[in-house]
């Protein structure tokens, strides 16, 4: 899910499912939840946010773990970005959501 930031930079979420090594991962073991911005229209990115825990600590242990979801402007102007946590293992489903200051 992409998003344009009010300086014209491009915001991009999506999860990390398989591959461990096309970012460098803090815990390559570990699936995540991607956040990239390009201040070239695309043609670069970079990594602004890796989530690889729930808030409560526990690591996403495969790929359902952090959904791709969608971004949500606030009026105080930050950015909500929800996305859905599917854990089969821990029989738990649900939403979460981060919010990202635009500063």
């Amino acid at each position: 899910m992409g998003y344009v930031l009010p300086d014209g930079s491009l915001l991009y979420a999506c999860r990390v499912p398989y591959s461990r090594t096309l970012l460098n991962l803090p815990e390559p073991e570990l699936f995540s939840l991607h956040l990239a911005r390009s201040c070239d229209e695309g043609l670069s990115w970079q990594t602004e946010l890796l989530v690889q825990h729930d808030p409560t600590g526990k690591p996403f242990t495969n790929h359902y773990n952090a959904m791709n979801g969608q971004f949500m402007p606030l009026e105080d102007g930050t950015l909500l970005y929800m996305f859905g946590q599917f854990d089969v293992a821990a029989k738990m489903y649900r939403v979460l959501a981060l919010e990202l200051s635009l500063s």
